[in-house]
């Protein structure tokens, strides 16, 4: 045991004071006469002794009174064996975890107030002349220098919610760099005060300590767990086209403890309600909703989903917007008599389809082209691969088909100078039996929007493959496991491989019913730049299609009256933008160069921040059971949290327990001389 104030046991020697009071009778006595005296003087024996034991008790009363009174001014502590006492010399990094979901309620106001309020209690129970670093999730280059505690708490009254979310390696490493920076002394402890959200702290089973490091853990638990969220949309038909019925699929997701019956989702375009769905969503899934709606001009429109949810609400609208779909030029190349890609592209009015043979390329054409089809690559010369470079190095789309009539070295020249892979051909593949194909993944996201479910019995197409280790990512496969289609990323610029040429004889996918939406997604992935509904502030890059003008200025964004000039990078036709994620807010986004929109694009906050999963108090104790030096608080309060801090940091402290004890004695005292 050990006293916070020990100079405070001087005042001890009022002890002596009782003690003199009781040894020395200061009254004078006064002799009284009597003629018979024989039973007063038994009297007087036997009241003698009765006064003797009362004060006795009273003095010993009084004493104990005088004793635990000063012990309560003195504070004695008992060191428990958790007990770290820092000399006040090291410096003590808090960091308050000021991330949305720091929304969430507890019987003391939001998460955030919370925190703030233990955040406070530190400082308070701290030294006069303790020193403090502070951390938030801004990682504020100003909150690196050491501050006293009565600067912690103005430092803790500007504190506000921000859309930044941290690791537990990154606040640890930051917290580390801060502390080498400013403090000579190796000791550090630290303090982290947070929700502990499991998408946040993912990687806090990693984190590694040193001896001389302490860190303490305070998670705050939310009194009831609840939010719902979309998660993504999506258009059932890739082209919206003005005027024309399209469906909005929405991804709605419930993150709470219990399941949700009739919630409404109001969809909004440039600020007009157009419509609504009604969902009920079981706990911790998702559901998909469908609206239907219709563009009446193709002027770009900013659309919203809306919902009412507490108490996270930072996540109540979803913003994204809706370009109509631009006319998709298609350039076919080949002598196919088939003519199996025209087919496809000319049933729908917003591609413009135009083909040539090898002999009779039109190359102006070629310039305009978001989608170039290659049907026998044998065939390719070298002006041809000039275009094709330019045109996948600006962003396109090329897709290849190989001819059963070439040569094998000359296709494998070609493969292997321009595509950079070694085919391994298959020789008289025409003489091999066909292999049907495997059922297509609809989790790849090549098939995504496209198949909601495939029926096991469905009768898929056979095809002789012609190439047997395509690169790439695997679209389609045969059986027995030869890729058929595959796609390459290449720069901004994408190429689509295909194994088999387009022949009755090679192949029937050409006539089957997945050749027609496989095309489409092919077309609409070369202007997919154009086409993303919206990007979230997770993103460290945004890809942005812009026309391959030359542009002599800066490009900014600009978000109402705020304006902002990010670190930017042309490649092709996208512009990359790097975001600058602690100014920006979820919201519409103009692209501007000069006072001229270019693009306008739509940001939402990372839903990770939404998913109310927490590490609970005992979840942290077992990932750091083996790390002494590393204390998970526990408490619903703040009040709790900072008693078990105290406790910690100092010890239990005794002196309520001598004060009341104080008081007991007294009123001992009391009862003794008036009652006995």
């Amino acid at each position: 045991m050990s006293f916070l104030y020990p100079w405070f046991l001087f005042a001890l020697s009022a002890l002596a004071i009782p003690l003199a009071i009781h040894l020395f009778d200061f009254r004078n006595s006064k002799t009284i006469y009597f003629t018979n005296v024989k039973f007063l003087k038994q009297v007087v024996l036997q009241v003698n002794k009765g006064l003797k034991i009362k004060h006795l008790l009273v003095l010993i009363a009084r004493m104990l009174f005088l004793l635990f009174l000063v012990l309560t001014f003195a504070q004695p502590i008992i060191n428990t064996n958790n007990s770290k006492v820092y000399p006040s010399e090291v410096v003590s990094s808090v960091y308050v975890d000021n991330s949305l979901s720091m929304q969430g309620e507890t019987a003391e106001g939001d998460l955030l107030q919370t925190s703030v309020k233990v955040a406070e209690g530190i400082a308070t129970k701290a030294n006069f002349n303790s020193k403090f670093q502070f951390l938030d999730n801004t990682f504020s280059s100003s909150d690196q220098l050491v501050i006293s505690k009565d600067k912690l708490k103005d430092r803790l009254t500007e504190l506000t919610l921000s859309n930044e979310s941290r690791s537990a390696n990154e606040i640890f490493d930051k917290q580390k760099h801060n502390l080498t920076r400013t403090s000579n002394n190796a000791k550090a402890n630290l303090f982290w005060i947070s929700d502990f959200q499991k998408s946040n702290f993912y990687d806090i089973n990693t984190l590694k300590l040193d001896s001389n490091q302490q860190l303490n853990l305070m998670p705050l638990a939310t009194s009831k767990q609840n939010n719902v969220f979309v998660d993504s949309v999506w258009l059932s038909n890739p082209f919206l086209m003005q005027s024309e019925s399209n469906e909005l699929v929405i991804k709605i997701f419930n993150s709470g403890d219990e399941p949700i019956e009739d919630f409404k989702i109001k969809f909004f375009i440039d600020n007009v309600p157009v419509s609504s769905a009604v969902v009920s969503i079981l706990a911790g899934q998702y559901t998909l909703a469908k609206i239907n709606f219709s563009i009446s001009s193709v002027s770009t429109k900013l659309c919203m989903l809306a919902i009412e949810d507490q108490p996270i609400t930072f996540d109540n609208n979803y913003y994204f917007v809706l370009h109509a779909t631009p006319s998709i030029n298609i350039v076919s190349i080949g002598d196919n008599p088939n003519r199996a890609i025209e087919k496809v592209f000319a049933n729908e009015s917003f591609f413009k389809m135009n083909a040539f043979g090898f002999n009779t390329i039109d190359y102006g054409k070629l310039k305009t082209a978001q989608l170039i089809v290659i049907e026998g690559v044998d065939k390719i010369n070298n002006l041809l691969w000039d275009y094709l470079n330019k045109h996948i190095s600006n962003g396109g789309t090329l897709l290849l088909i190989p001819s059963a009539s070439a040569t094998t070295s000359t296709t494998k020249l070609i493969y292997q100078k321009h595509l950079g892979f070694k085919p391994t051909m298959v020789e008289n593949a025409g003489l091999s039996p066909a292999i049907s194909m495997d059922k297509p993944d609809i989790k790849n996201p090549f098939f995504s929007n496209i198949f909601e479910s495939i029926k096991d019995n469905l009768d898929l197409p056979t095809a002789k493959a012609l190439i047997t280790n395509l690169p790439g990512s695997k679209i389609l496969e045969l059986k027995n496991e030869v890729p058929l289609l595959t796609e390459v990323t290449k720069g901004t610029g994408r190429i689509f491989l295909l194994a088999t040429e387009l022949e009755d004889s090679y192949t029937t996918l050409y006539k089957h019913a997945l050749f027609v939406p496989i095309m489409y997604k092919i077309a609409t992935k070369s202007i997919s730049s154009q086409q993303q509904l919206a990007f979230s502030l997770n993103q460290n890059i945004v890809n942005l299609f812009i026309d391959n003008q030359t542009y002599t200025d800066l490009f900014t964004l600009e978000n109402g009256n705020k304006n902002y000039v990010p670190e930017q990078k042309i490649v092709g036709n996208s512009l990359m933008i790097y975001l600058p994620k602690e100014q920006l807010d979820a919201g519409y986004y103009y692209l501007k160069h000069k006072n001229d929109t270019v693009e306008t694009f739509a940001l939402n906050y990372d839903k990770a921040e939404s998913k109310l999963q927490y590490y609970s108090t005992t979840e942290l104790k077992e990932i750091f059971s083996n790390q002494k030096n590393v204390k998970v608080f526990e408490g619903k309060s703040s009040d709790k949290v900072i008693m078990q801090m105290t406790e910690q940091e100092q010890g239990i402290a005794l002196w309520k327990y001598c004060l009341i004890l104080s008081l007991l004695f007294l009123a001992v005292e009391v009862v003794l001389i008036r009652w006995l």
